[in-house]
C-alpha cells in the first residue's frame, strides 16, 4: 500500500453513497445534444478556415459534408428517440 505523500491533503471525505450522488449521469440524450453542438461550432470553424483560406475548396467541402452527415445522423437518432431538436 502506498504512503500518501508530505504534500497531501485531504480536501474532502465522502461516503460511496455521496460519491455516487456528487457524480452527474450524462443522458444519451444529452451525450447526443453534446456532440451536434459540438459539430456546429466544428462548422462554424470550418467556414471561417475556408474564408480566411486555411484549407482549401476540396478540403473544406470533404470535411463539411462528414460533418454534416454525422450531424444529420445524430439527429436522427434523436428524432427516433421522441426529441423533438
Amino acid at each position: 500500500m502506498r504512503k500518501p505523500s508530505e504534500n497531501s491533503v485531504i480536501k474532502m471525505a465522502l461516503t460511496p453513497s455521496e460519491v455516487i450522488a456528487e457524480e452527474k449521469a450524462v443522458s444519451y440524450i444529452d451525450q447526443l445534444k453534446a456532440r451536434i453542438a459540438e459539430i456546429n461550432v466544428q462548422l462554424q470553424q470550418l467556414d471561417e478556415d475556408f474564408k480566411t483560406a486555411k484549407i482549401s475548396g476540396d478540403e473544406y467541402a470533404e470535411k463539411r459534408q462528414s460533418l454534416k452527415q454525422t450531424r444529420d445522423s445524430l439527429q436522427q437518432e434523436l428524432s427516433r428517440m421522441g426529441v423533438v431538436t
